[in-house]
């Protein structure tokens, strides 16, 4: 999971709940299949680009909220390139865009 909420509220010790996008772990020979699609608010993540091991897909398009206890592990970081594309597909998601 990419969590996609603001820095204050996951610091923010009265706020228990934590916002995040579900993400898929795809195989390479998929990677054809996933570009064909290339739905606006999947972000595409490359393995050494994030911490990831393999290449995989944000869903942006799927948020949760889930309890803090229950996001305990940092993989990995988004580039500022990354981020200004995350905050587009999810200005795109959440319909706060006309396209």
């Amino acid at each position: 999971m990419l969590v996609v909420q603001n820095h204050q509220d996951n610091v923010n010790p009265a706020q228990r709940f934590v916002l995040v996008a579900g993400v898929h772990s795809i195989k390479p020979e998929e990677m054809v299949k996933l570009r064909r699609v290339n739905y606006p608010t999947d972000l595409l993540l490359l393995p050494g680009e994030t911490g990831l091991q393999r290449p995989s897909v944000v869903f942006l398009n799927q948020l949760l909220a889930l309890d803090k206890n229950l996001v305990y592990k940092h993989i990995g970081s988004l580039s500022a390139e990354q981020l200004v594309e995350l905050n587009v597909k999810l200005t795109i998601a959440l319909g706060l865009l006309d396209r």
